[in-house]
């Protein structure tokens, strides 16, 4: 059954997205959500982009099997986790309610990683619609960021604070 007609995607923290599973082939990948739009290899592991009713790239370990699904707001208006409708509800909102699952989130480089959860968001905290993007990675990929040199803890408050005195 291929998803490549459906928008939605329900995060299951370190195993996929619905269908789509971490450790999976291209070809499981493509039996799932049809052929990718395009494919490109970065430093020796296999990247694939699926648009049109998706805006979401696959990348693959060295060894061929998924370790990450990359969603952008285009078109992937279907986007949750438990309830939480990632491109449809106000961005503070969803990072309130992730936090609600993950009571220690990190800050990096524009990035707001929740580890317990295995994702990250880009574009939510400072409420930027065009950098707005949601990753979802296999359980340890995170690990190696929260002890980056620009890593620090996560202030909702904070941010919310900063985009008000932005506006």
């Amino acid at each position: 059954m291929k998803e490549a007609s459906s928008n939605e995607f329900e995060i299951i923290p370190f195993i996929g997205v619905g269908n789509p599973r971490f450790g999976m082939t291209p070809e499981e990948a493509a039996n799932i959500l049809g052929a990718p739009s395009h494919v490109r290899d970065h430093d020796g592991r296999r990247v694939e982009f699926r648009f049109g009713h998706h805006d979401l790239v696959i990348s693959y370990d060295k060894d061929g099997a998924i370790f990450h699904f990359g969603f952008g707001r285009r078109d992937m208006k279907y986007l949750s986790f438990k309830g939480i409708k990632f491109f449809q509800d106000p961005e503070f909102d969803v990072l309130a309610a992730l936090m609600n699952e993950d009571d220690s989130p990190y800050e990096s480089v524009g990035i707001v990683a929740f580890p317990k959860l295995g994702l990250w968001l880009t574009g939510f905290h400072d409420e930027d619609i065009d950098e707005k993007a949601v990753s979802i990675f296999r359980k340890g990929h995170l690990d190696e960021f929260r002890n980056a040199k620009y890593a620090k803890p996560f202030d909702l408050r904070k941010a919310m604070d900063d985009s008000r005195r932005e506006n």
